[in-house]
């Protein structure tokens, strides 16, 4: 395995392409897909409960909602992405621990993908952490920097000299 191939498609046959290559889009690709799994979780376990008033609909739809935002706002490559990342993941948590007290097969489908969107908010929140330190850090430079004057008599001479 090489610097460029960082996933061994011969011990994960059926990677995607785009997943082998070292680039920004896999992780990216990654995160909605797995958010795009729990949504679809915790709408069969909305259906499974049925139209009868519990909390766990008002759970369930702040759940919903906090994917939703963190989804767009990724999207957005929004400056406000962190805060919906750990909004969501805290959601998760909630109705994760609403699932794991019901016991039906749409609770523990529901709270397996709950899990995983919620480490991988986790892993999206201290991503955003070392990018935003990286982004305050006072640039210093270690050799004089001359900015290119187009201007400049160098520029002038060579151009008249052209004529």
């Amino acid at each position: 395995m090489n610097e460029e191939n960082l996933i061994d498609s011969s011990i994960f046959p059926g990677t995607p392409v785009c997943a082998t290559k070292s680039n920004e889009l896999a992780p990216k690709f990654l995160t909605v897909m797995v958010v795009a799994q729990c949504r679809a979780a915790c709408e069969e376990l909305a259906d499974s409960i049925g139209s009868s008033p519990c909390e766990e609909h008002n759970t369930i739809n702040d759940c919903l909602a906090a994917c939703d935002e963190f989804t767009l706002a990724a999207s957005r490559e929004s400056r406000h992405t962190m805060r919906y990342a750990i909004w969501c993941s805290e959601r998760c948590e909630d109705l994760r621990a609403a699932c794991l007290r019901m016991d039906s097969p749409a609770a523990k489908s529901a709270a397996k993908w709950l899990k995983a969107v919620s480490k991988q908010m986790n892993h999206e929140i201290v991503t955003l952490q070392c990018l935003s330190k990286m982004t305050e850090q006072e640039v210093t430079w270690d050799a004089k920097v001359v900015a290119f004057d187009p201007f400049s008599s160098n520029t002038q001479s060579r151009a008249s000299g052209a004529k």
